[in-house]
């Protein structure tokens, strides 16, 4: 216990908001810990097992076994009784089966073909809590390391959850300026009475690479929180130049400017398959866009939206929920009918893609009653795969870490396993919808089998969903 004359006089408390803004963030940065951010998060890679790479990717283990002994296959290490491959040796592993095997295998890589255009899917709520950056977030790495394909994730919130879980570390998270989607579509700055867009070819470069080879994140944070205000000064002295189509206009001429150049087969000559050729192809363009929304409609987050071929809306399904969501599809129509009448509307290349509603945090003794009436009566609005509400979700949060990444404790492997059985069934739900060039798995199906089954007939009440 120190004596008085060790006691220290407490400082006076900041007596103005602007001032206690300014300080917290200092004080924050200048604590022991807070000079030392890369202790905070462990990213080690992902490693499978040859054992988990053939659950992964349906390929019987032989078959695996026998392409691994082609001159141009991986070498992986064997540090115990299975051997072990990193995801991009993982990928090139996916390739050299279907360029070796095209008929048995051809969905193991899903780049998209040339002149198809990627679709972009917004992650959408008004509510908050409902699962957007888990949906995003397990989506991108999912369509990633399951069916091969190049994926961007978009994170537009200024919470930067998304970011969090995709970044390497600390400082990578802080350190988003002149990195986040408001200067991709180049928002003016506060004064600024001209917008200067930024250089087609220059585009590609706000994309960061993150640990997992195939997913690209534009990240959260920087001038997100202070967009709106940007946009609305700019937009009261330029009545020709609608803001709310900024982000679909740029990312259309992100597309234009990062068209396919590489196929998969390109990566096959004379039965010698080109890793660096591949390599090559998964870094020059993305096959889907997701973007992970705030629950807001503000300015801003009107661009957002407008920027989407598709909506999953993640939602919880208690009726007070429902009536949230209600008004905010009636939000979003307004704005989709006052937004036709602007100046290049017309220009833009939307996709024919579905959308639809995605139940979240299910819980099946209080909540089948509401889902089974939804899908009954909304079947063209509201997908019948659902996410569970699981304890299992707490334990990879608590580090940050994603389900592909989280090395569950013994205990704890049952419920990982659940909720990992469930992200594949609604990735296979949503993929094959909104990227009609990859094959459904069956998970979908299977899980509409398995949940809404009539116990006296023994028979699914609900159809297939793929």
């Amino acid at each position: 216990m120190m004596d008085g004359s060790d006691t220290m006089t407490r400082p006076p408390l900041a007596n103005s908001t602007h001032r206690f803004a300014r300080m917290l963030a200092a004080r924050l940065n200048q604590r022991p810990s807070g000079r030392s951010r890369e202790r905070d998060l462990d990213r080690s890679e992902r490693i499978w097992t040859v054992s988990e790479f053939c659950r992964l990717s349906g390929v019987p283990k032989r078959v695996v076994e026998k392409v691994l002994e082609h001159p141009d296959a991986p070498q992986l290490e064997k540090p115990h009784r299975d051997r072990v491959m990193d995801t991009r040796q993982s990928l090139h592993l996916r390739a050299l089966i279907q360029l070796m095997h095209p008929k048995e295998y051809p969905g193991l890589i899903n780049w998209r073909g040339k002149g198809t255009q990627p679709p972009v899917v917004a992650a959408a709520a008004l509510k908050g809590g409902t699962g957007k950056s888990t949906l995003a977030l397990h989506l991108a790495i999912g369509a990633a390391v399951k069916t091969g394909l190049r994926v961007g994730l978009i994170d537009a919130d200024g919470q930067k959850t998304s970011t969090i879980y995709l970044s390497s570390s600390l400082s990578e998270i802080m350190n988003t300026q002149g990195q986040t989607y408001p200067d991709f579509i180049a928002i003016p700055r506060e004064g600024d009475v001209t917008r200067y867009e930024i250089d087609s070819h220059r585009l590609h470069g706000f994309w960061r690479t993150t640990p997992w080879p195939g997913v690209k994140l534009m990240p959260g944070g920087g001038r997100i929180g202070m967009a709106d205000q940007h946009m609305t000064v700019y937009q009261l002295k330029n009545f020709d130049d609608d803001p709310r189509l900024w982000m679909r206009q740029t990312l259309e001429r992100w597309m234009k400017a990062n068209p396919v150049k590489t196929e998969v087969t390109d990566c096959w000559s004379n039965g010698r398959f080109d890793a660096r050729l591949f390599d090559a192809g998964l870094d020059e363009t993305l096959d889907l866009i997701i973007i992970d929304c705030p629950p807001n409609i503000s300015l801003s987050v009107i661009g957002v939206l407008l920027a989407a071929d598709s909506f999953i809306v993640p939602q919880t399904v208690r009726n007070v929920d429902l009536a949230t969501l209600s008004a905010f599809m009636a939000s979003v129509d307004e704005v989709h009918r006052s937004v036709a009448m602007s100046d290049g509307f017309d220009e833009l290349s939307y996709q024919d893609t579905p959308s639809f509603m995605l139940p979240m945090l299910v819980n099946r003794s209080a909540d089948m009653e509401s889902i089974s009436e939804l899908v009954a009566y909304a079947p063209d609005v509201v997908c019948p795969v659902y996410y569970r509400k699981s304890d299992a979700v707490s334990n990879p949060a608590a580090t940050y870490e994603d389900f592909f990444s989280h090395k569950p404790d013994r205990n704890r492997r049952e419920g990982h396993a659940r909720f990992l059985k469930n992200v594949h069934a609604v990735n296979d739900a949503i993929l094959p919808k909104v990227c009609p060039w990859v094959r459904p798995t069956g998970e979908a199906n299977e899980f509409i089998q398995e949940e809404y089954l009539d116990e006296e007939t023994g028979q699914s009440f609900v159809s297939d969903w793929n």
